[in-house]
């Protein structure tokens, strides 16, 4: 039903008539600019769920700072934060050392602070 509703405000702000089908003269980039909440570097991805699961789907980029999200099944381009790439392991922008991404960048995806973070040796 939310599907259904989201449907038809797209639809009503891109000036289509539900009755009598889609205007010929509305393009995406119309629809898109009418709907604040359509991220506009969306494109068509077959590994992307048709209608939205209660957890997000997230893609992995061949860019390492870069990754997907799938928007009702559309992948959108999103950007980790600066110095983070993406860890495909846990779908989280992480440091490039535990992302494991770039070959070039020595991979040690399980570091720990002594004594903070890592287990207490004996």
């Amino acid at each position: 039903m939310k599907q259904f509703i989201l449907f038809a405000v797209i639809a009503l702000a891109a000036g289509l008539d539900l009755n009598s089908g889609p205007n010929p003269s509305v393009s995406l980039e119309q629809v898109n600019d009418n709907c604040n909440s359509c991220p506009l570097n969306c494109v068509a991805n077959a590994d992307c769920p048709a209608f939205n699961p209660p957890q997000p789907v997230m893609l992995p980029h061949s860019d390492c700072t870069r990754y997907y999200v799938c928007e009702t099944g559309r992948a959108c381009e999103m950007k980790c934060p600066p110095g983070l790439h993406f860890n495909v392991r846990e779908w989280v922008c992480d440091y490039p050392h535990r992302a494991c991404c770039d070959p070039m960048i020595e991979c040690v995806p399980n570091t720990c602070v002594p004594g903070v973070t890592c287990p207490p040796t004996n």
